[in-house]
């Protein structure tokens, strides 16, 4: 069982406040502000990848939305959303901006996924989430 906290500021607290709470009674907040500046980058990549997944949560557009690595933990993709009705498969990378997103690298690391997953005459959409284009994918999938 995994469990996770859905609250993004409690998250925060935990992550970064609780972990330092001798800091924080030693009023060290120097060292708390260098410790959060330190993770913070892989933090907020992960709180964004959990907003788009719950974007499309709330499209109510897909039955299974995950992420997927493969077993030598070479190919991760953030997100894999599957709409077994529409037969349709959105396979997406999460990136602050989107300059760093590349579909062909996107395509390259969703082979092995989709030979396992073996879902024959469904229809593939590649897509690169950033803070960028944010708004838009919240229009685009507003229920």
């Amino acid at each position: 069982i995994r469990y996770a906290i859905s609250d993004p500021f409690l998250n925060f607290w935990f992550r970064f406040i609780h972990a330092n709470k001798s800091a924080v009674e030693m009023e060290n907040y120097e060292y708390i502000r260098r410790y959060i500046e330190r993770d913070f980058t892989v933090y907020s990549g992960l709180e964004l990848e959990s907003l788009f997944k719950a974007i499309l949560v709330e499209s109510k557009q897909f039955g299974k939305i995950g992420g997927y690595w493969d077993a030598k933990g070479h190919n991760e993709i953030d997100i894999v959303a599957i709409n077994d009705l529409d037969k349709t498969i959105l396979i997406a990378e999460v990136k602050r901006q989107q300059k760093r997103y590349s579909e062909a690298k996107l395509i390259e690391k969703s082979h092995h996924l989709l030979k396992k997953l073996n879902l024959k005459g469904y229809d593939i959409e590649y897509r690169g989430f950033s803070l960028d284009n944010l708004v838009e994918t919240m229009s685009e999938y507003q229920a």
